[in-house]
């Protein structure tokens, strides 16, 4: 199966693309609206259990306040602490007053908030009103002795909270809720007196019915969790968690047990969303939405964006094709051009014009030009095949020169030792030796023996064309072993030495010293110049501020820290008796191919 056309490779592609644009821009459409969804619910979830939560501690707040209100009452508590009347009348009269005054500030008040409200005084024993009911039964009397107090549940933990008001329920009765307080008079001159104990009941439908109207989704629940010691009872009406398994998903989110100050939570659970209050009377009001409620937000979003994407993708590919066909239909056209350019081996094929955009018709003119460059290049590459050929005959002529200059030499050298001459010879096999030497591979590094050698040829060539009785002293040969430098390194430092400290100075004797000397990791060689020299002058020379036609030194210092990097190069230093001293640095490791190769670069 050959290759696709442009044209369908182009829809392909185009569309492949757009496909999966366009799924990954709906699916992460979807992900984000859908977590905004999630995220508003449960915001909305939580702000209506705040509103619930105000709904109940309003509810409580009115029974705190009547607490509170019959307990600062002077009227109530003169009324009970009043010396009894032995007169049946009096006591009548006595107990109309304060049913009366009962009616009227707790019934009434609460009347108002709730549909039901049933009341009862347990009057303490050690007011004196007490012993006027201790004999006293009337149906549907609301005050009674205390001693009728002992069936209502928590009475212990209505006592220890001294006047606070204090909620349960009677499981015996499930329709109903109690708050219960102590009622502490205030105008005791003695102490605060124990009047009795004040027991509301109320229906549950009164007390948490409101909320259900305002409700969270169908299928949401309310929790209440009264403290009860150190443990907590779940009373609902519906039962979608058991007691024991709520407070264990509320111990696992560290809200049971129960601290002073606590604030509001919500938190997702067992598929769950779970929005926990605090209300003012110590309870926890628990609002329970199965996620699947909150999760149907999501569905419409998604069936959407269903239709919408197979929409767009219906657009895109029609989209697609007409992008692949104005593309492909004048690139074809190029293309029948190139390939009849081709078998023809004709570069004066005319291209069909084209204007339909400015993209293809700059490839048009693009082709059109690159033709012509194409001839262009031809007819120099011709012209510069024959320079090529010219200039490997010059280059042959140039391998004839040295060999020339070499037997030119030989032959001086052996005339030379016919006529019993014995010092031209050496000179001139110094000469070609140094030639030889120069020229035959120059980038080559080379060993600190072989320029040691040739530096022996230069000194015997000088000695000889000066008539120069000079000696040379070599120290710490045995550290020369393994090193490599380029090549005439050290000659023109032996050439300074003998320049400026012999023929400068009219010397005909004396000696050249050279030292190798071994330093961490590097080694140092030095050449002594037996004159003077002016330090800061050479290091401007090597650092390019003095003539460099007259200085080679400079050429050195740059190669060497080329080749071995900025530790090494040249540096000066004076003896005690002023004689100069160069110093060549070169590390001891020196890697001799990367050397090389550096020194074909800089060549």
């Amino acid at each position: 199966m050959g290759p696709l056309p442009l044209s369908r490779r182009i829809f392909l592609l185009v569309g492949t693309v757009f496909f999966l644009l366009l799924a990954l821009t709906s699916l992460l459409l979807s992900i984000f609206f859908s977590n905004l969804l999630i995220a508003r619910t449960e915001d909305y979830l939580h702000l209506v259990m705040q509103q619930n939560q105000n709904i109940i501690n309003a509810y409580v707040k009115r029974v705190d306040e009547v607490a509170v209100d019959i307990a600062n009452d002077r009227f109530l508590y003169q009324a009970l602490s009043q010396p009894l009347s032995d007169s049946f009348v009096d006591q009548s009269i006595t107990r109309q007053t304060i049913n009366r005054y009962l009616i009227t500030t707790v019934y009434v008040p609460l009347r108002k908030y709730f549909n039901s409200v049933s009341y009862w005084f347990f009057i303490d024993d050690s007011m004196p009103a007490g012993r006027m009911y201790a004999d006293y039964s009337f149906p549907g009397n609301k005050v009674v002795p205390m001693k009728q107090a002992e069936n209502v549940p928590f009475l212990s933990s209505i006592a220890r909270e001294g006047g606070k008001v204090i909620w349960f329920f009677d499981p015996s009765k499930p329709g109903k809720i109690y708050a219960a307080c102590q009622v502490l008079g205030s105008y005791s001159a003695v102490s605060i007196a124990n009047m009795g104990i004040l027991l509301f009941e109320f229906n549950v439908a009164d007390l948490f019915g409101n909320i259900q109207k305002v409700g969270l989704t169908d299928n949401s629940i309310y929790y209440f969790l009264s403290p009860g010691g150190q443990s907590f009872e779940v009373i609902t009406q519906t039962g979608l968690f058991t007691s024991q398994r709520l407070e264990e998903i509320l111990s696992s989110q560290g809200i049971l047990p129960r601290r002073s100050g606590q604030a509001a939570s919500s938190f997702r659970a067992e598929n769950h969303f779970f929005s926990v209050l605090p209300l003012d009377n110590q309870w926890l009001l628990v609002g329970v939405t199965p996620f699947s409620d909150i999760l149907s937000q999501t569905r419409r979003v998604t069936g959407f964006l269903i239709p919408v994407t197979f929409l767009s993708l219906a657009a895109v590919l029609l989209l697609s094709y007409v992008i692949a066909r104005s593309i492909s239909a004048p690139i074809a056209g190029l293309s029948d051009v190139m390939r009849k350019s081709t078998e023809e081996s004709n570069l004066d094929v005319s291209l069909p014009e084209h204007k339909q955009s400015v993209e293809i018709a700059a490839l048009y003119d693009s082709y059109a030009a690159l033709v012509e460059r194409i001839k262009l290049l031809l007819q120099e590459v011709y012209d510069k095949g024959l320079s090529v050929k010219q200039a490997e005959i010059r280059a042959l002529q140039a391998q004839i020169n040295p060999h020339f200059l070499y037997n030119t030499l030989d032959s001086i050298s052996w005339t030379a030792l016919d006529l019993g001459d014995s010092e031209i010879p050496a000179v001139v096999s110094s000469l070609s030796n140094i030639l030889r030497y120069s020229i035959k591979e120059p980038d080559k590094l080379v060993s600190l023996e072989e320029e040691l050698e040739i530096v022996q040829h230069y000194i015997d060539i000088q000695r000889f064309c000066y008539s120069l009785a000079i000696d040379t002293q070599f120290e710490g040969r045995q550290f020369t072993a393994g090193l490599k430098v380029p090549k005439l390194t050290l000659q023109p430092l032996v050439e300074n030495a003998i320049l400026h400290g012999f023929l400068e100075n009219g010397i005909k004797t004396g000696t050249i010293y050279m030292r190798c000397l071994p330093e961490d990791g590097r080694v140092a060689f030095e050449v002594e110049n037996a004159g003077q020299a002016d330090i800061e002058k050479m290091l401007a020379i090597i650092h390019g501020e003095g003539n460099a036609e007259k200085h080679g030194i400079r050429n050195i210092h740059h190669r060497l820290q080329m080749l071995f990097g900025e530790e090494a190069g040249l540096s000066f230093y004076k003896k005690a008796d002023g004689a100069l001293v160069v110093r060549l640095s070169i590390p001891r490791a020196a890697p001799a191919a990367e050397a090389e190769q550096k020194a074909v670069q800089t060549r």
